[in-house]
């Protein structure tokens, strides 16, 4: 029990670390890199609109809480500790709150990579398996193992633009443009909720196409070793059906060993959304970021990335403890 307790605590730990480690570079990065230190530009903008500098100190203070002649080193300990704490200032585009600005935005991002891993890892799974048992047919396998690695090759953007060029507007299979018809009303209502579905559903393909080979092909190597083993020769011997031998004995013992790319298929989801929510025009972190990044809205990019950062660490956090909790063996590994 003590020992359990203690490698959770380790492992909380180091994530805590990482995720400050990893929040205090991004400002530094934000703030050293080009066109240069975000309270000077915002003051400089502010006197090219005609504000006198007192005034421009002031709206420096609001947006950032910075002063534009601190030291870097100052203005760098203030704004990660302010990040960290979630204290993320005023949007210089929307003029609200960034706080605001990012609650509104992270159902919908959550809702989408979410949506897209519901549809990628059971297929990516059963596709390993019928890959592994059907390794003796070699055109099969050989092609199907071809047209995985090609789509492994291809960027998400490229795969979300052919997507909505030819399902979406040439052919019309599915919406390609807006979170949701303008014809219902938003709310808890199945019409709603439908056609949230609906039109996420081509965006969500984006994913799963991209995604695939990495849950795939994985998942074929480690079937393949399992289908070599002497229980699954006894349970064939045995007579037993061809659907319970996969089931029972191939997948069980080949998932786990991919439970934790939940985590990694979860972060690459998150970096490609600001392709796909801007190419479909859905709601997101991602479609604000593509807003946003064009202006140099500094407190609004931030605020994203520092979600985006403790979203994928948390992820990977809870897929290590809850993977320990499955395999206790993942503990005495450690």
């Amino acid at each position: 029990m003590l020992q359990s307790i203690s490698w959770i605590l380790r492992r909380t730990i180091i994530t805590v670390v990482t995720w400050i480690l990893a929040v205090s570079i991004t400002v530094l990065i934000i703030l050293v890199a080009p066109p240069g230190d975000p309270a000077r530009t915002l003051m400089l903008d502010c006197m090219n609109r005609g504000g006198s500098q007192h005034e421009c100190l002031i709206e420096v203070q609001t947006y950032l809480g910075l002063q534009p002649e601190e030291p870097l080193i100052v203005k760098w300990a203030k704004w990660t500790y302010n990040t960290l704490t979630f204290n993320l200032g005023i949007s210089w585009y929307y003029r609200v709150s960034v706080n605001r600005i990012i609650a509104d935005a992270v159902p919908w991002t959550l809702f989408l990579t979410s949506y897209a891993l519901i549809l990628t890892i059971p297929i990516g799974i059963l596709l390993g398996i019928i890959l592994a048992y059907y390794r003796s047919n070699r055109i099969f396998f050989t092609s199907v193992s071809a047209a995985l690695s090609v789509i492994n090759a291809i960027p998400v953007w490229l795969i979300a633009v052919y997507l909505y060029l030819y399902v979406g507007a040439r052919w019309e299979l599915l919406p390609h443009r807006g979170p949701y018809d303008i014809n219902v009303t938003p709310g808890l209502n199945l019409s709603f909720l439908l056609s949230v579905l609906h039109h996420h559903l081509l965006p969500a393909l984006a994913y799963f196409i991209v995604s695939l080979p990495s849950w795939a092909l994985p998942m074929a190597t480690l079937a393949s070793s399992i289908l070599r083993e002497d229980y699954v020769a006894i349970a064939k011997a045995r007579g037993l059906p061809k659907g319970r031998v996969l089931t029972a004995y191939v997948m069980r013992n080949s998932v786990l060993p991919m439970y934790t790319r939940i985590s990694l298929t979860f972060a690459a989801m998150l970096t490609g959304a600001v392709w796909i929510e801007n190419q479909f025009a859905l709601l997101g972190l991602g479609r604000i970021l593509g807003a946003v990044s064009g202006i140099r809205d500094y407190p609004t990019m931030m605020g994203i990335y520092c979600v985006s950062l403790s979203a994928i660490i948390i992820g990977n956090l809870l897929t290590d403890l809850t993977y320990a909790l499955i395999d206790p063996r993942a503990r005495l590994e450690d």
